[in-house]
């Protein structure tokens, strides 16, 4: 009797090892499994260090195609672009709340299609475009060279938020510097004064003035022309 019950014992304790072991091997293999399953989900998630590899090969690209440089494609630029805005760092970024502690200063378009094709076809170089903000005051310069010479046009006015992802921009005053070296708004340096800001009042559509935000940080924003249906993209001087 004293021998069947150690044997019985025994058989217990062994079957209790084995019970341990099998449990204690399922689990491992359980965390493994889901350790796995969580390096490769962060693996596959973007990440914010991609935003500055990003942006550096975008302004590197952008100024050898703004040189002339054929190897800088326009399809390059849109892809690089494209990726830019899926990373947008800015939530609501056409809200006043997002874009007022960032907006202040001189901008200056980096790459806009749209006047890229327009300087081909009137065969006139638009260069440099820049906006000056500062609060809720905007002043556009444009230079522009050509056959017949060169010059600044110049529009100011504000601009406000019209909800989280579009703001809009308000211009009701012009100007027209004809062979000078710098922008002005000055009547004394347009050229027929009245007259130049008569014909940007008039010509001025609200209706195309709304511009949805895509892409906005310290010193980079990409925004949308909506009538082209084209982005464009400024950076912060």
């Amino acid at each position: 009797a004293l021998h069947t019950t150690t044997g019985i014992a025994r058989n217990a304790a062994a079957t209790s090892r084995r019970q341990w072991f099998t449990s204690a091997g399922l689990a491992v293999a359980a965390c493994s499994s889901t350790n796995v399953r969580l390096a490769a989900a962060s693996a596959s998630t973007d990440t914010p260090t991609e935003l500055p590899d990003l942006k550096r090969r975008f302004t590197e690209l952008a100024s050898r195609h703004r040189g002339g440089d054929p190897s800088a494609l326009s399809s390059d630029l849109d892809d690089l672009v494209r990726q830019l805005c899926e990373l947008n760092p800015t939530p609501s970024p056409g809200s006043e709340a997002s874009y007022a502690p960032l907006s202040d200063g001189r901008w200056r378009v980096v790459y806009a299609p749209h006047i890229e094709t327009l300087s081909r076809l009137g065969r006139t170089r638009f260069d440099p475009i820049g906006y000056d903000l500062s609060g809720d005051t905007i002043i556009s310069n444009v230079g522009y060279e050509s056959f017949f010479g060169k010059g600044w046009l110049n529009a100011a006015g504000t601009f406000s938020s019209v909800d989280d992802t579009v703001t809009r921009i308000d211009f009701d005053d012009f100007s027209w510097n004809v062979g000078k070296d710098q922008p002005s708004l000055a009547d004394n340096e347009s050229v027929l004064p009245a007259l130049i800001r008569g014909i940007g009042r008039a010509g001025f559509l609200p209706s195309i003035s709304q511009f949805p935000v895509e892409y906005l940080d310290n010193d980079l924003c990409i925004f949308k022309f909506p009538p082209l249906g084209v982005r464009i993209v400024t950076q912060k001087l």
